[in-house]
């Protein structure tokens, strides 16, 4: 959804410079690329933050001590 959101904003600011639909398309690709590669390289877990020593995750039904 991120990705998404991203690359409906630049496109709309590539329409707003007249950039052709091809080059466009082109600019749009390579910018989903960019980042899913980024937003893959992240491990989710590792970046929440812990709150308190008493921070648990739940994962698919299971508890498990942070």
């Amino acid at each position: 959804m991120v990705i998404l959101s991203n690359i409906e904003s630049l496109n709309s600011v590539l329409i707003k410079r007249e950039i052709s639909k091809k080059n466009r398309l082109k600019v749009l690709i390579d910018t989903v690329t960019e980042q899913r590669k980024v937003l893959d390289e992240i491990d989710i877990v590792k970046s929440l933050k812990k709150k308190k020593e008493t921070t648990y995750i739940e994962i698919k039904g299971k508890t498990q001590k942070d």
